[in-house]
């Protein structure tokens, strides 16, 4: 009786979700207006996202234990997520004007279920059809928390910066975590970009992506620098998620954002970081606490280089006390924390005026005003600035903008 009763409430939810999906799926202009004319849209977004995707994701994972499925691995709630976003969001439809093909990429795994062997990273390419080779290309990386969406999540998205800004848009389909963690979907991201430069005879080329995806093409930007193969026109990145240590900055301290919650940032970061979402590590931030898996040296550093320099006064005395590295788990984030291309913001400035020269323009920072990780992409801004470089730093703030509501890079064309 228990069993058919969770199945009902399954059954319901899933009608609903049924029902509100020509009004909640994620439509966005091919140029970002906030106002009136988008909030109907964004009102039933805010309401898939905080009221119908949780409770899908519990009830499923409900019936799924009571029935005792087989499939009760660390993964059910991801997958679920992935599920219902994939049913709510993908849309392969092709705009006139784009043609869109395909191919694909050899990566080896690493720290991952298939470790060792050699994945095919599938990877698309948008390409307008008046679209003049010597004009630059763009990669864009897709967001979703390294864990969720895909490159069909983000379809009609690559078309519309394709055709607005009449460039070709190739988009790698990388790994997920927790399955697959750091550093696979950036090697699948990097690898796949530097075979699609060299197939295509690619001269000038931006890198770009949304949320995870923004930090995805930062660091295939401190990868190209590190390797010294290729520079970059631009780097473009759109509300980026470049801070995996510090979550007590003022706009994470702000739960009232819509469609991203904190909560939500600290799983991600831990998915893509180790592999799974960890009690003991979940407590620590929460605590604010977080730091003291760190040596107090290091510790101090990472927090001085992850918080603005006006806040900083209000952290550099905090208090440590060594609680060592618990388990593996632990010891795994801590040691992908200090590298640089999975914690952005603990670069050195060596680092990033060496990202920032081996760009041939600049880099430009887009970000939202009421968003949770706004200030990943100001604090970032505000580095970059302090290394009084004669490259182009650019921001473009979205007034009134959520996280996953931006331009669609029209503020690019100056420099194509």
């Amino acid at each position: 009786m228990l069993v058919f009763l969770l199945k009902t409430i399954a059954f319901i939810i899933g009608i609903r979700v049924f029902i509100y999906k020509p009004f909640i799926r994620l439509e966005l202009p091919i140029d970002y207006v906030y106002g009136s004319e988008y909030s109907q849209k964004w009102y039933h977004f805010q309401f898939f996202n905080g009221f119908i995707l949780p409770i899908f994701i519990k009830a499923r994972a409900l019936v799924k234990r009571f029935v005792r499925s087989k499939d009760r691995d660390a993964y059910l709630e991801i997958r679920s997520v992935r599920r219902l976003w994939n049913f709510m969001f993908n849309d392969t439809t092709i705009i006139p004007g784009i043609n869109v093909s395909s191919t694909t990429c050899s990566v080896k795994s690493e720290n991952s279920i298939m470790e060792g062997l050699e994945f095919e990273v599938p990877i698309y390419i948008f390409t307008p059809e008046n679209f003049d080779n010597q004009r630059p290309s763009m990669f864009f990386y897709h967001g979703g928390g390294w864990s969720n969406c895909s490159v069909q999540t983000h379809f009609k998205l690559c078309q519309s910066i394709a055709k607005v800004l009449n460039i070709r848009v190739i988009s790698p389909d990388y790994r997920l975590a927790p399955e697959h963690p750091y550093p696979t979907p950036l090697n699948d991201c990097y690898f796949s970009t530097i075979k699609l430069i060299q197939k295509l005879k690619i001269t000038d080329f931006i890198l770009s992506g949304d949320s995870a995806g923004a930090n995805l093409a930062v660091a295939v930007g401190i990868k190209m620098f590190q390797h010294k193969n290729y520079q970059p026109l631009l780097i473009a990145p759109i509300y980026g998620s470049y801070n995996m240590f510090n979550f007590s900055t003022s706009s994470f301290k702000n739960e009232n954002f819509p469609t991203l919650k904190r909560s939500r940032v600290i799983a991600a970061m831990q998915m893509y970081g180790c592999g799974k979402v960890d009690a003991h590590v979940t407590e620590l931030i929460k605590k604010d606490k977080f730091h003291n898996l760190f040596e107090t040296e290091i510790g101090r550093q990472l927090i001085k280089n992850s918080c603005l320099k006006e806040k900083y006064h209000e952290v550099q005395n905090r208090e440590f006390s060594s609680l060592g590295y618990q388990n593996a788990v632990t010891s795994r984030l801590v040691k992908n924390i200090l590298d640089p291309c999975f914690h952005i913001l603990g670069a050195d400035d060596e680092l990033l005026n060496g990202l920032l020269e081996n760009v041939k323009v600049g880099i430009i920072l887009q970000y939202c005003e009421h968003d949770v990780i706004r200030d990943d992409s100001v604090i970032l801004l505000e580095r970059l600035r302090s290394l009084k470089s004669e490259k182009l730093i650019e921001e473009v703030k979205a007034v009134g903008g959520v996280h996953a509501m931006f331009q669609i890079c029209t503020y690019l064309t100056d420099f194509l």
